[in-house]
């Protein structure tokens, strides 16, 4: 409710925030951050190489390294759905405590969690993976396809292209603010009485390839470039900001930020207090901590530049090989020779007067020193990216089966650091579930139980809020 211009919640005073001025430093986090989604945009191109659309890489990539190293990490990091483990050391409180663990995985499976995972990670590899989890509102229910139901809790990848957040702090885990630009459809919008009367007044957004910023969107890769590209429904650009400090969301027209000064007044359409655990709804994954800087670093910011240099090269070898020719050279006075040699068929017995008249030269083919190169940079790729070709089985590394067993531990370990902060992460993202899920007033879980060996004979529990 809105009393004398300042919001109230319950017992809550609202603080009284600038927020054009948070405008203004979401406008500025969004620069500062530009170079990093150039960067990633670049190096996804590479990853999706030259036939996968007209934006996507723009020279051949034959040895797609980028690929190879995210087929095979990848899968070391999150390969299905995870699954809980709840136990009690109460006694009578094990048969509903089964029951919550049964329908906690059924409820993970339910909601995708490991395909959503996957992306956070694929994400992270780039440099960094956001989650939010957080209750949905009825504009992210109609962009569920798995039946999401307003007021339940909803998890979603957040792609860093939208991504926002305070760039004057050290650490994520102290920024004034965070956020991100989300897609809705504008008619569940205006619809939405949890907006302010603003809504009705919200016009189409145009989807546009190039962010505000100027730099191209990461989505425009994969999309279609015609003249005419009319969307089926109408669409609005929204932002959604998480403020830790005062524990409040704001969501903001996505036009808030052009001309965003602390002079020019900006509106929220929303204001909420967050509801949900204490570390917010943005959840982040990263694998390379930069010191004194929130942003991660990715693995894959590593590679790249091997990567570009063992395709310019292979690219390069090609070009050779296809300048290759064989020429039969012969002297003046043996043309019937000559015509009898280009007229046989491969293994025919033909008569030849003067077989010194006819030589044959080879020009052009692959350079020796640049195939060496090639592969020497290829090499040293698969060494960076901690031993490639042991991790994904590609080929063994020595002449017997307990050394190669040795070297498949050594690169595991490689693996080791990225395989505990995937697990930590995921483990937050379930904890967040699991908040909203034990804190529903109205939640009734069941669950079927059947013993072990006993399979036919089964019985559904139930489990209440007051359970």
């Amino acid at each position: 409710q809105a009393v004398g211009g300042v919001l109230s919640s319950g017992n809550r005073v609202m603080p009284n925030i600038d927020y054009g001025r948070l405008c203004q430093a979401i406008h500025a986090s969004r620069q500062g951050l530009q170079r990093y989604r150039q960067e990633r945009r670049e190096a996804v191109r590479e990853y999706v190489g030259a036939h996968y659309s007209e934006d996507g890489a723009q020279d051949r990539v034959p040895v797609n390294l980028i690929s190879l190293y995210i087929q095979i990490v990848s899968r070391s990091l999150i390969a299905k759905n995870p699954r809980v483990n709840l136990s009690t050391f109460d006694r009578k409180h094990r048969p509903a405590v089964a029951s919550l663990e049964t329908w906690a995985n059924k409820e993970i499976e339910a909601v995708k969690l490991g395909n959503i995972m996957q992306r956070v990670v694929l994400d992270a590899l780039f440099g960094i993976g956001v989650c939010k989890v957080a209750l949905a509102t009825p504009a992210d229910a109609a962009m569920a396809q798995w039946g999401l139901v307003a007021g339940r809790p909803y998890l979603a990848p957040i792609d860093p292209d939208d991504l926002a957040f305070d760039g004057h702090a050290r650490d994520l885990a102290e920024v004034g603010f965070i956020g991100h630009r989300y897609w809705r459809p504008l008619e569940v919008v205006r619809d939405d009485t949890n907006y302010s009367s603003a809504r009705k007044k919200l016009a189409v957004s145009e989807d546009s390839p190039y962010n505000l910023e100027g730099d191209e969107r990461i989505s425009a890769i994969g999309r279609p470039r015609y003249a005419d590209q009319q969307q089926f429904e109408d669409f609005v650009d929204l932002w959604e900001v998480y403020l830790p400090r005062h524990r409040l969301v704001v969501t903001f027209a996505g036009d808030s930020l052009s001309g965003a000064s602390p002079d020019n007044k900006q509106e929220p359409l929303r204001v909420q207090e967050w509801i949900g655990p204490k570390n917010g709804p943005y959840h982040i994954l990263g694998y390379q901590t930069v010191p004194g800087n929130p942003m991660p670093k990715g693995p894959i910011q590593d590679l790249i530049a091997l990567h570009e240099a063992t395709n310019r090269c292979y690219r390069k070898i090609i070009r050779q090989s296809d300048r290759l020719k064989e020429l039969a050279a012969i002297q003046a006075g043996a043309m019937e020779d000559g015509k009898r040699v280009m007229e046989a068929s491969d293994g025919d017995i033909i008569r030849v007067d003067n077989p010194d008249s006819l030589k044959q030269f080879v020009m052009g083919g692959a350079n020796q020193r640049v195939q060496a190169m090639a592969g020497h940079l290829k090499d040293i790729f698969t060494y960076m990216a901690g031993n490639l070709d042991m991790m994904g089985g590609l080929s063994p590394q020595s002449k017997t089966l307990g050394q190669d067993q040795m070297l498949a531990q050594n690169a595991s370990r490689g693996l080791a650091d990225m395989q505990d902060r995937t697990v930590s992460f995921v483990s937050d993202i379930v904890k967040a579930l699991s908040w909203y899920w034990w804190h529903d007033p109205f939640l009734v879980i069941k669950a079927t139980y059947a013993p072990v060996g006993g399979e036919s004979f089964s019985v559904m529990r139930t489990v209440k809020p007051t359970d």
